[in-house]
C-alpha cells in the first residue's frame, strides 16, 4: 500500500472503500477512508502512512464536519498493531503525557484526539457530547462477545423507571449479580457505549450483570441520577429469586464517574 500523490486519496491494494467498491489495485479511497485494509503479513510502514492519512484528513469525511469523530478503520487498525508500533506512533503524533503503564492502544487514541484539538469528552452542548462519545466508543468495537442472555428490560423504581440491560452466560444455572454503573461524568454514556464491557465481565467473570441506564446530568438534578442507582440496587435485591441470584450475592462495579457514585 502506498500514499497516492493526490493527498486527497489513499492508494489501495484490493481491498473494499466505504462504498463497497473494491479498488483493484489503482483506485484512490476519497479523504483519507479506507475499510478493512489488512495484509496478508500484518502491518507494513505503508499502512501506518494510511493510518496518518485517516487522522490528518479525518476531519473532512462525511460533510468536512469538523467535530467529526474518528473513523472506525483509525482505532480498529491501531488496536492491530504490535504494542512497540502504538508507543512510538503515540510520539510521533505527539502524546504528551508521562504514563509509562498506560495502554500503548489508549495512547494512540488519545494522541489523535489532541492532534484532532479536541480534549476530553464533555463540551458545552450535552447532546452533541453523547453523539460524539457514542459514535467515537462504537467505532472500536469489532465484534461483539457472545453471551447467551443479553435482554433490555425496564426496571419500575420509586424515582421512576428506568432501562437496563441483563446479561446472563448461563440462563439455566444460579450465578452471583454485577450491577453495572457505567462511566461518562454523569454526562455521556449508556447501555451501548459499555456493552462490550458487560458482556466481557459476564463471560470470563461467570456471572449475570445488570447494566443501568440511569438519568444523566444536566437534564437529571445530582439528587435524581444517585437515587436511581440506589433504588436500582433495591430492585435487584427484591427480586433475587426471580433473577436466580445465586445465595443472594450481588456486586456493584462501575468505571469513572459510576466509581464515584
Amino acid at each position: 500500500m502506498t500514499q497516492g500523490n493526490d493527498p486527497g486519496g489513499v492508494k489501495c491494494c484490493g481491498a473494499k472503500n466505504r462504498y463497497n467498491r473494491p479498488c483493484g489495485g489503482d483506485e484512490e479511497f476519497p479523504r483519507g477512508v479506507v475499510e478493512n485494509h489488512r495484509s496478508p503479513v500484518g502491518y507494513q510502514s505503508g499502512e501506518i502512512d494510511i493510518l496518518r492519512v485517516c487522522i490528518r484528513r479525518e476531519k473532512s469525511v462525511v460533510g468536512g464536519d469538523p467535530r467529526l469523530n474518528l473513523h472506525p478503520v483509525v482505532p480498529r487498525a491501531l488496536d492491530k498493531l504490535p504494542k512497540i508500533v502504538q508507543e512510538s506512533l503515540a510520539k510521533v503524533l505527539g502524546y504528551p503525557y508521562q504514563y509509562p503503564d498506560l495502554d500503548a492502544f489508549t495512547k494512540c487514541l488519545m494522541a489523535v484526539q489532541i492532534k484532532q484539538g479536541r480534549i476530553g469528552f464533555i463540551g458545552e452542548d450535552p447532546i452533541e457530547s453523547r453523539r460524539q462519545f457514542d459514535a467515537q466508543t462504537l467505532a472500536i468495537l469489532n465484534k461483539a462477545t457472545q453471551i447467551e442472555s443479553v435482554e433490555d428490560i425496564r426496571l419500575p423504581l420509586q424515582s421512576g423507571t428506568v432501562f437496563a440491560r441483563h446479561y446472563h452466560p448461563a440462563p439455566n444455572k444460579k450465578l452471583p449479580m454485577i450491577l453495572f454503573y457505567h462511566g461518562g461524568g454523569f454526562v455521556v454514556g449508556g447501555l451501548d457505549t459499555h456493552d462490550e464491557v458487560c458482556r466481557l465481565i459476564a463471560k470470563y467473570a461467570k456471572v449475570q450483570v445488570l447494566s443501568i441506564d440511569y438519568p444523566l446530568a444536566p437534564e437529571a438534578s445530582p439528587q435524581l441520577l444517585i437515587k436511581s442507582c440506589e433504588d436500582a440496587l433495591a430492585w435487584v435485591y427484591q427480586n433475587r429469586r426471580q433473577l436466580k441470584i445465586y445465595k443472594n450475592r450481588i456486586a456493584v462495579a462501575g468505571d469513572s464517574a459510576a466509581e464515584i457514585s
